[in-house]
């Protein structure tokens, strides 16, 4: 999800309850370091695959 802060625009992600690594954490978030819509929803997108390639079993 991208989320807009003035800062810029950030891409976050809810954790799996059973991969939490403490009470509290919830969600990862990543700062796109961009100003850019366009250009957030590509980074996310990148994310999001990547995110997803490492947790694929060998």
């Amino acid at each position: 999800m991208l989320i807009r802060l003035q800062s810029g625009f950030h891409f976050r992600r809810g954790i799996p309850v059973r991969f939490r690594p403490a009470p509290g954490n919830r969600e990862i978030w990543h700062s796109l370091e961009t100003l850019d819509r366009n250009l957030a929803k590509t980074f996310s997108a990148f994310r999001v695959h990547h995110s997803s390639e490492k947790s694929k079993p060998r």
